[in-house]
């Protein structure tokens, strides 16, 4: 894309850090979110979720509440969807003390 000349939006950088994540490419997810933030692309809580969703579901927990930390440093704030996702995986496996301090 970007060979031709076209300046990806934030849609496809979503795809691609959604996609990155789901295959449990965590760097190159991150990768992608820093690069957000060097072409001045307004940034959204969806451009995180995709990664939260996918350490929830191979349960790093610890990188979930990291990532949201990160999301709020970088002046991103989380949305409804975010705190789904946050609330489903924490209840999912039992950890209601990290799910009831959010």
């Amino acid at each position: 894309m970007k060979a031709h000349g076209l300046r990806p939006c934030l849609q496809i950088y979503n795809s691609i850090i959604h996609g990155y994540s789901r295959n449990e490419k965590f760097d190159e997810a991150l990768f992608f979110i820093e690069e957000i933030k060097e072409i001045n692309l307004a940034q959204h809580s969806d451009m995180y979720s995709g990664l939260i969703l996918a350490y929830g579901k191979h349960d790093m927990y610890d990188e979930t509440s990291t990532c949201l930390k990160k999301m709020k440093l970088d002046g991103c704030s989380p949305d409804y969807i975010t705190y789904n996702l946050l609330i489903r995986e924490f209840a999912h496996d039992g950890l209601l003390e990290r799910m009831e301090r959010l």
